[in-house]
């Protein structure tokens, strides 16, 4: 018991080093989202007009309840039809489908007429808290697939991070650190905010669609 103790305790300060080394010793840190994405060739000739956006795997409902509906804003501009996920998990209810299965990708897109798919997954969403130091961190992937043969059209992973409060060197900066700290652990606007930061920097990269303009 007392190890366990001592090396939770060793990896809060761990946290709390690395936060107040990054961030110059007090205040909050909100990092730019760094995103690597790649891009098939077929969604330059056949520009979706329909997309349906699914969770893969064990998305945790809070995930769904910020993601989804973000998603929908993101594509929305991008495409004349969107699915949204609540309306995607009702319609494959119906019909007896599993997204999570390549093999009902084509089913899905001959029966709800829409032939690509918006996969999303959050490998990592993690929040961590060491008294006057905190952490929140998501990765955040997302993949357009062609139902009919599940081709890759479109793929980015963003990942984001936010931090906030102080070096404990007096008891003032203790408590303010441990304010912060937690202002950031309990505002509810975080995450949202990461999601959008994560979306509009992932989309920015998404190519123009469409056959290509050939000039005489």
């Amino acid at each position: 018991m007392g190890t366990y103790f001592a090396i939770q305790t060793l990896r809060a300060a761990i946290i709390v080093a690395l936060g107040l080394l990054v961030s110059g010793c007090a205040g909050s840190l909100q990092s730019s989202p760094m995103v690597t994405h790649a891009v098939g060739r077929s969604v330059f000739y056949e520009a979706p007009d329909c997309v349906a956006i699914h969770s893969s795997g064990d998305a945790h409902p809070t995930l769904v309840r910020v993601v989804e509906p973000a998603l929908g804003r993101h594509l929305a501009p991008l495409f004349g039809t969107v699915m949204n996920g609540e309306h995607v998990w009702d319609f494959t209810g119906a019909y007896g489908l599993n997204l999570d299965d390549p093999k009902d990708w084509q089913r899905f897109g001959e029966a709800a007429n829409c032939n690509t798919i918006v996969r999303w997954a959050a490998p990592q969403a993690t929040s961590e808290f060491a008294g006057v130091w905190a952490r929140q961190r998501l990765v955040l992937q997302i993949e357009l697939v062609r139902a009919s043969d599940g081709q890759s059209l479109w793929m980015a992973e963003g990942v984001t991070e936010r931090n906030n409060g102080a070096l404990p060197i007096t008891p003032v900066a203790a408590i303010v650190g441990a304010m912060r700290a937690s202002t950031l652990q309990t505002n509810s606007q975080i995450l949202p905010s990461m999601v959008d930061d994560v979306l509009r920097q992932s989309f920015s990269t998404f190519p123009p669609m469409g056959p290509p303009t050939i000039l005489d």
